[in-house]
């Protein structure tokens, strides 16, 4: 299979995509070739083409001084931040209800549901302690977020007994044959 250029230009129309089709054409061309694939003659990549654990492509790492595009955000930001946040507090004051939002949020930060202890009797069974919960819940002695965190032990603990239960069954089988 041989391609040529005019035929990339046919297929492929913009100079982007014929600049992309160019290099895979190269790649092609060199495996053609060689049998090589760039970076398998090296111990770097397996026979599918993938990093062998351990080895990196870039095993030297980042070179010294060169910065995280983050950085060069934050860096140019820097200069105008004031200038941006005056503009968001102007804003809001002329009451611009999304910087409203951006200043409430940064001023007040979201409320998270803080939960207290809960006593829940260990009379009867896990049955008989889940009716408890549901009851608290009916009565308004816990919320609905406290009494989940409650089910999900409850859950465990009927998941540890289980299990505990089965260990018990296994041994005495294997104590009787």
């Amino acid at each position: 299979m041989s391609l040529s250029i005019a035929c990339l230009a046919k297929k492929y129309p913009t100079p982007i995509r014929r600049l992309q089709a160019a290099k895979h054409y190269k790649y092609y061309e060199l495996y053609k070739n060689t049998g090589k694939i760039l970076g398998m003659d090296q111990d770097i990549r397996d026979s599918s083409g993938r990093w062998v654990k351990g080895r990196s492509g870039n095993p030297e790492g980042r070179k010294p001084g060169v910065s995280d595009w983050r950085n060069k955000y934050r860096e140019a930001l820097d200069t105008v931040a004031p200038e941006i946040i005056n503009s968001i507090i102007n804003a809001a004051l002329q009451g611009d209800s999304t910087a409203q939002r951006i200043c409430m949020e940064r001023l007040i930060p979201p409320l998270k549901a803080t939960d207290s202890p809960v006593t829940v009797p260990l009379i009867g069974g896990l049955g008989e302690q889940g009716r408890v919960v549901l009851q608290s819940i009916a009565d308004g002695e816990l919320t609905p977020g406290e009494a989940e965190s409650v089910f999900r032990s409850l859950s465990a603990q009927a998941r540890i007994s289980e299990i505990s239960e089965l260990e018990k069954r296994i041994e005495a089988l294997e104590t009787t044959s």
